[in-house]
């Protein structure tokens, strides 16, 4: 197994987190009728701690890829995190 990328997202979760809270807190009214208030409750205090404990560098979340490349040695994976998002890269490494 070889490491073909690894990433660290601690500021990009706290930012999406403040944004779901923000926006729960918006459609307050629309989630109460999914759900009781207790766990509307858990839910917004468990965005909003979280997005605090990103904030200020108490959590992480590293993301590793592994791959186990062909006898060639090669992985099959686009080279760089680039070539993962771009369209053209998506069209040479089309998914399984």
């Amino acid at each position: 197994m070889t490491t073909a990328t690894r990433h660290s997202s601690d500021g990009d979760r706290a930012l999406t987190l403040c944004h779901w809270v923000r926006r729960l807190e918006e459609s307050h009214e629309q989630a109460m009728r999914h759900v009781d208030d207790p766990t509307y409750r858990v839910w917004r205090f468990f965005m909003a701690g979280s997005a605090y404990g990103f904030a200020t560098g108490r959590l992480n979340i590293y993301q590793s890829l592994l791959s186990k490349p062909s006898p060639g040695g090669h992985s099959g994976l686009p080279l760089t995190r680039r070539d993962w998002i771009l369209p053209s890269a998506r069209a040479q490494f089309p998914a399984p």
